[in-house]
């Protein structure tokens, strides 16, 4: 499991970020988990700040004890390509996570925001 307030994680895909050997150096100032994630940045693009904004939304609409899968977060705002963008939601929803917005769930348990799977999204609840 992970700890929100001690682990490290990549400002633009949410997964936490792993200390390694090459990583001391600059651990401190580190933001990112890979050359890619530095690349595309999408903490700060319009896609990245729509899909949060949409999720907040649908859960806001739907309630506090009802959660929501990811797909259809994309498929409303992208009915005819959604499968294309079902990892930048993804990515939306781990930096929700991290933020202390949000749960991740897989069969109504609180999981890894790096599980693979299905999973859903949920308000969190103080």
């Amino acid at each position: 499991m992970y700890n929100l307030d001690m682990d490290k994680y990549c400002a633009s895909c949410g997964r936490i970020i792993e200390k390694r050997k090459m990583s001391e150096v600059n651990w401190q100032e580190m933001k990112y988990c890979s050359q890619t994630c530095r690349v595309e940045k999408l903490e700060k693009s319009k896609l990245g700040t729509l899909l949060e904004n949409e999720i907040m939304a649908l859960l806001i609409e739907r309630g506090a004890q009802k959660s929501i899968c990811p797909s259809e977060v994309v498929r409303k705002l992208f009915p005819e390509n959604w499968h294309d963008k079902m990892e930048e939601v993804r990515r939306a929803a781990r930096r929700l996570v991290h933020r202390k917005l949000i749960i991740i769930t897989q069969k109504n348990l609180i999981v890894d925001v790096n599980v693979k799977g299905p999973i859903r999204l949920k308000l969190k609840v103080p």
